[in-house]
Order: structure tokens, then sequence, then C-alpha cells
């Protein structure tokens, strides 16, 4: 080969291997320092964001610290209809190890009332979806801020799975008050979306662990727990399933406490003040059917009764009720107010248990109240009452509707509505395309 046409060859072997890479790596990465191209890469992270999580998505900042790692500042999440704020988080630290996905948050923020779409974002999205999990996730969150109407609450810190499983996926939560002793057990959540059987299944179970949990994290979101007043508390284990065509709620051990009486009788027509604490054993109710079993009891401190509901207890549950009390036009302040309870259907049988109240031994078995050291009210407990004549004495017109008796809607107004049927997601859910985030420009 002549001389000349080997320098051809070098030079034109220099331009292809060496000037052309050199060029376009140059203009890669001018291109991709351009504050321009930084904004469609958030842009499109957000897009993809909001195709996965069916909610809207902002980003603030967004980093790349390590390989395999993503750090998003001022993450909010947006309800994709209205446009109200969900949630916000100020760090969102992001990484994929070995398929698995691990998350950190830094001091979230979670507005109680939007808890349907959290719901949702949780159960329809990831549970619904196992594809969308891939081998798992793993999240912990510090300082998780819960606001809604009446107070706030923190968690801290907040340790969230989900795992999925041959045939079910998993989501379980451990979580504990900010200011509480670490050595207390914690609070866990676990809700399930079995697929084993013809039709999948969810279920749903909570315990309180050592520390029982302010009933007003859920007052914006159920309204009874609004009832129960702002300093309620409940501890306990919850457990609920569903399927497409029924459920069951089961409540044991049950402890509602610092209950403001004058707030859960504030709609009924006859009152009852009070601080009181509401003890179920057990509770368990299908679809479509009475209340299979509910046991439990009431007491209820410094407490105050119209001489109405007295009335209408001795006429409607034929409580022995004191003559004094009966002709009263005031409300009498009582000692103590303490019954229990057992439903059984449509059949209700109440039992005076003031002689266990401390200080209060002394007074007969069967004493539902005392006032000023005198048995005033006297319930016998073989008599069988009828569910009817329970809600009719607390609410003689029938304003309310209180879950007595069968009642298709009761638990789906209480609990947070599921998908009924098994989705189309579900069988396939959707694919999302891969998003590359790339650093910061400087």
């Amino acid at each position: 080969m002549h001389e000349r046409t080997e320098r051809a060859f070098c030079r034109l072997a220099f331009l292809l291997l060496c000037a052309l890479p050199t060029l376009l790596t140059f203009a890669a990465v001018i291109v991709t320092r351009t504050p321009w191209y930084y904004r469609a890469e958030i842009a499109a992270l957000e897009a993809a964001l909001q195709q996965r999580l069916g909610v809207r998505v902002a980003i603030g900042e967004m980093m790349r610290p390590s390989p395999g790692a993503w750090q998003l500042e001022g993450v909010r999440l947006m309800n994709p209809e209205t446009g109200d704020e969900v949630a916000r988080v100020r760090t969102v630290f992001y990484a994929v190890v070995d398929g698995q996905t691990k998350i950190h948050l830094s001091q979230p923020e979670l507005l109680s009332d939007q808890f349907p779409l959290a719901w949702q974002l949780v159960h329809d999205r990831f549970l619904c979806q196992p594809d969308l999990v891939g081998a798992g996730l793993r999240m912990r969150a510090e300082d998780l801020s819960i606001h809604n109407q009446s107070q706030g609450l923190t968690l801290s810190p907040l340790d969230v799975w989900i795992e999925p499983r041959e045939g079910e996926t998993v989501a379980a939560a451990r979580f504990v008050l900010a200011g509480r002793s670490p050595e207390e057990a914690p609070a866990t959540l676990q809700v399930s979306r079995d697929r084993s059987g013809p039709l999948p299944r969810t279920r749903l179970s909570l315990t309180t662990g050592s520390s029982p949990l302010p009933c007003s994290m859920l007052a914006d979101y159920l309204p009874v727990m609004r009832r129960l007043g702002v300093d309620a508390q409940f501890s306990g284990s919850l457990r609920w399933e569903l399927d497409h065509d029924d459920y069951t709620v089961q409540l044991q051990g049950a402890r509602f406490t610092q209950v403001n009486m004058l707030d859960l009788f504030e709609l009924f027509d006859h009152r009852l003040t009070g601080t009181g604490t509401i003890e179920i054993q057990s509770l368990t109710r299908h679809r479509g059917r009475p209340i299979s079993e509910a046991i439990g009891r009431v007491a209820i401190e410094n407490a105050k009764v119209d001489p109405e509901l007295l009335r209408a207890a001795a006429q409607s549950l034929g409580v022995s009720v004191h003559p004094e009390a009966l002709t009263a036009r005031e409300r009498i302040a009582c000692q103590s107010v303490a019954f229990g309870f057992q439903l059984y259907g449509s059949e209700v049988q109440l039992s005076g248990l003031c002689y266990r109240q401390p200080h209060f031994e002394s007074m007969p078995p069967g004493t539902a109240i005392v006032a000023n050291n005198v048995p005033l009210a006297h319930v016998d407990p073989k008599r069988r009452l009828t569910a009817e004549a329970l809600s009719s004495t607390v609410d003689p017109n029938q304003r309310l509707e209180i879950p007595l008796g069968p009642d298709d809607d009761w638990a789906r107004r209480l609990l947070p509505p599921l998908q009924s049927e098994p989705s189309a997601a579900e069988a396939q859910p959707p694919r999302v395309p891969r998003v590359r985030l790339s650093e910061r420009p400087r």
C-alpha cells in the first residue's frame, strides 16, 4: 500500500475512532448539563411515576449521589382529578438492589382526609398488581406527620415492606408514635391480597402494640371516629376480610378509652355526658347478616344522664329505675355508670356492673347507675331484648342509622373501599417505560 494511502487511512481512523467519539462525548456532556435537559428529565420522571402510581407527582430537585441510587427533593403527590395535595416529602432516597426497591423518606406529610386515595394507591396499585413490586419493596419513613382538622400526629419511625409471594402479595407496616419509648412494642398493620382461590380476597389486620392509638388520626376519613371525641384512643386488634360478595369484620380485645360521651350522643334525642371506656371482647359481623357476636362492657366517669333516657330505658328495656329519677327534670349527676352487653343477632342481654367498679363494690349485682351512693338503675341480666328496642331507647325518632341488625352498607361506610372484582390490571399490570435519571447540572 502506498505511503499516502496509509496516511489517509490513519487520518480516517483517527477521525472515526478518536475525534468523532470525543466530540460526541463533549456534546452529550454539554447537553445533559443544561437546565432545560435537567427539567426535561424531571418531567419525564414525573410522568412515569404518575402513570405508575395513579397520582400527580411534582419533583423539586433530582440528584444521583451514586450509581443505582437517586435522591429527590421537594416531592408532592396530588389528586389527579382535583389537584388537591395528598402528601409531600422533603427528601426521597431511592435505590434498587438485586431487584428490590429500597426507599427512605425524610419528613413526609400526609393529609388524613386523603386516606381513601392513599389506600387505593397501596391496594389497587401494589397489592393488585404484583409485577409493579418486582422482587419486593422496603420503605422507612422518619417523622411521618398526619394532619387532620382537630390535631396532628407524628409516627417515627415507620417501616413498610411489600413482598410478593406465591399466590398473594403482602404489605406490612410497623410504627410507633413519636416521643414514645423505643422499647415499646410497635403497632402493626398488615394487608394481603390472596389470589390462591377462585377470586381474590383482601385481608387486613391491625394490632396496636404496647401503646393505644389516637382515634383522631382517622377522624377526617371515618366520621364515626370524630364522634368519639378528640382525646379518644384505641387499643386491641381488628381483622377484616373482603371478597367479591362478602366481608367479615372481627374485633378482639378492643378498648376505646377517653371517649367523650357528649360527642357520641350529640346527634341522639337523649343525652349522656361523661368520659367513657368501651371494651369489646369480641365482635363478628358478615355482610347482609346481623352481628353474629358482640360482647363487651361500658364504664363512664363523671356522667350526667337525661331523665328522658332513664324513662325510655325503663319503658323499652325494662330497666328498674329509682322513682325520684323518673320524675327528675334536669340531668342527673352520677358517680358511676357501668354495664355489660351481649348481642347475638337481633337479641341483646344487658347486665349492670357498677359493683365491679372501684369504690362501689358494695352495690348489689345488676346495678348499672349509681348516684349519691344509691343504686339508680338496675338491669336484669336474664332479660332478653331486641336490637330495635336498644336503638330506639337512645334514638326514638330514628334519625340515625345504628349498625344493629342486617345492613349491607354498614361496613362499607366504616372501612376503606376495595375492588370487589379482580381487575384486568391485576391480571396484566401496565408496563412503565424506564426513565434514566441524571445528576443535577452544576
